[in-house]
């Protein structure tokens, strides 16, 4: 009989969280400075990105501090935490495109990108 290689099938559902969660910790670092530059411009209007996402940031390393104090219990009730991480690492994802895809034009007042 073969062994079988531990995969992504194998990996307990709270180390999987985990690593997203450490993922989306850093995701919001970099958008943080992606968005903090002066040459962006942007108003102070709902949402402001540069309020938002240093508190995201900041509670979500609560919620992963926490959650290391009392166990996996997090990361396995229901998938309503697993649901928000993949959709902040999403837009995470798609913000960060927008940096990269349209360098000049995301600067521009009025612009698509914007």
């Amino acid at each position: 009989m073969a062994a079988t290689l531990p995969g992504p099938a194998r990996i307990p559902r709270w180390i999987s969280a985990h690593r997203s969660l450490e993922k989306a910790l850093q995701g919001l670092q970099k958008l943080q400075q992606l968005v903090s530059q002066p040459r962006l411009g942007l108003r102070n209007s709902p949402p402001y990105l540069p309020q938002i996402l240093p508190q995201t940031h900041q509670h979500l390393r609560l919620v992963r501090d926490q959650s290391w104090a009392c166990g996996a219990q997090l990361w396995e009730d229901g998938g309503y935490f697993r649901v928000y991480l993949s959709n902040l690492l999403e837009k995470i994802k798609q913000a960060s495109r927008l940096f990269k895809r349209d360098k000049e034009e995301i600067f521009q007042e009025g612009s698509a990108s914007r």
